[in-house]
């Protein structure tokens, strides 16, 4: 609360505009006064936003990893793979297994089954990603929220700015929000970074487009 008060009458997103990731992170980063996380989601790019968190404040904030239980192997690779190098990795899981989500709400994520129910759908997104979300932050209690959404990915992310404010007065910094998908590469294979090309996300949809509500609905 005290960074929103501080930092009411000044337009942030005007001022980081031209400024570089790794310089809005660090202006940003170190002038919080409380607890700072950042979210991940095990994804392709996901090795970008805790290596350049780290270049930027030469601290490891907590990385949220958010866990539905309806990954595959290779983003828990990649999860693996951030406890590897050391990043501060937090897990919060559902509360529900693969079969009991199943049994409950069968082919809940089916949209080509005549009988999908987006309410059925938003329910389970709900109970997987969301309630796990809300534990960690109940926990935390951050004041900043970093993430690595792109704008590339979505016209919804490509509307975002830098910096947002949510209704549960979490300043939430997008340093790479207006990356393309060229930058996003470059620093990867700059790094020697690895990518997970082989993720996929259920509360997005079969065809990856659906947004879950995270970076959304969730706390805006």
């Amino acid at each position: 609360m005290e960074f929103l008060n501080r930092t009411r009458g000044y337009n942030l997103n005007e001022i980081m505009a031209n400024k570089s990731a790794l310089t809005r992170i660090n202006r940003i980063v170190t002038v919080a006064t409380g607890p700072v996380i950042m979210t991940t989601s095990g994804g392709e790019f996901s090795a970008l936003m805790p290596h350049l968190v780290r270049r930027a404040s030469g601290k490891d904030i907590p990385l949220i990893f958010i866990d539905t239980r309806h990954y595959s192997k290779p983003t828990y690779d990649m999860i693996d793979y951030l406890k590897a190098e050391n990043f501060d990795v937090r897990t919060y899981s559902a509360e529900f297994s693969q079969e009991e989500i199943q049994e409950q709400y069968p082919d809940w994520w089916s949209e080509t089954d005549p009988n999908f129910s987006q309410a059925v759908f938003d329910e389970v997104v709900r109970k997987i990603k969301h309630e796990p979300l809300e534990r960690a932050i109940d926990e935390l209690r951050p004041q900043m929220w970093l993430s690595g959404l792109t704008g590339f990915k979505t016209a919804t992310r490509a509307s975002k700015s830098i910096i947002e404010y949510n209704a549960r007065e979490i300043v939430k910094l997008h340093p790479i929000i207006d990356w393309d998908k060229d930058d996003v590469e470059e620093y990867l294979t700059w790094h020697s970074l690895p990518r997970n090309s082989h993720h996929f996300d259920i509360t997005k949809g079969l065809d990856q487009k659906k947004e879950c509500g995270i970076h959304t609905t969730f706390g805006e």
